[in-house]
């Protein structure tokens, strides 16, 4: 049961931090970091040294990687379309000075 828990929550920790937001991706990767380590300390089988933890993260790594590359773009792509936040548009309100 904890074999399969531990490698359960390898492969979980690649998708946590990919989909969350992208300005919360290490606060995601650190309270994962936190998960394993509390597996850890209350478990009799430390994570780190088993297999299972490992073969989670590829499979995980694998999964992400393969998810972006056959939806052809990355969630990111489109920050280049917007406009910088602290740039205000003119409105055509606005008064130009001229007569």
């Amino acid at each position: 049961m904890t074999s399969s828990l531990v490698l359960i929550v390898g492969a979980a920790v690649p998708w946590v931090v990919h989909l969350a937001a992208p300005r919360q991706r290490l606060i995601a990767l650190a309270a994962a970091i936190i998960v394993i380590v509390l597996f850890t300390l209350f478990s009799s089988v430390n994570p780190v040294l088993s297999w299972q933890l490992w073969v989670g993260l590829a499979a995980g790594l694998i999964t992400v990687v393969a998810a972006v590359w056959f939806t052809g773009r990355a969630e990111d792509d489109d920050q280049y379309d917007r406009e910088p936040a602290g740039r205000l548009r003119e409105s055509p309100s606005e008064t130009t000075g001229e007569l």
